[in-house]
């Protein structure tokens, strides 16, 4: 694997907010080529990400991703969650593996489908609760 910054092994052995929320405003899942899965479930008031949780089902290289964005979209805009960039995971990170950068972009497809999910039941709320989650 090579050197790996502190902060990546912070963010890669990050569990606390794994999590799956009952009540979400937004959920998204993405699966990456390798076969690993990152789910995002989030709450949003006045347009702001005020809870980001999430599940998983990958390698460490995945679950550094997952909290990474999770860290740089909590309490933040909607439209600065939507400019984050899998570039901006791998900065933050120090060290995220060159081959393993399609897990950031991983992160990144699936907090977009949970914006989307938030942005079409926003417009219907009462399709929130008949959404299949898939």
């Amino acid at each position: 694997m090579g050197e790996v910054s502190e902060k990546f092994l912070e963010f890669g052995l990050k569990t606390s907010e794994k999590k799956i929320l009952k009540d979400f405003d937004g959920y998204g899942k993405a699966k990456g080529e390798c076969g690993d899965t990152i789910e995002y479930y989030i709450k949003i008031e006045d347009e702001v990400l005020v809870s980001v949780k999430y599940n998983i089902d990958g390698c460490i290289n995945s679950n550094a991703c997952a909290n990474a964005l999770i860290h740089l979209s909590n309490g933040k805009s909607i439209k600065q969650t939507l400019a984050i960039t899998p570039s901006d995971i791998e900065i933050f990170l120090e060290s995220l593996p060159k081959n393993e950068f399609h897990c950031a972009e991983m992160a990144v497809e699936a907090m977009k489908g949970a914006m989307k999910y938030y942005f079409k039941n926003s417009k219907n709320p009462w399709k929130k609760n008949y959404s299949k989650i898939n």
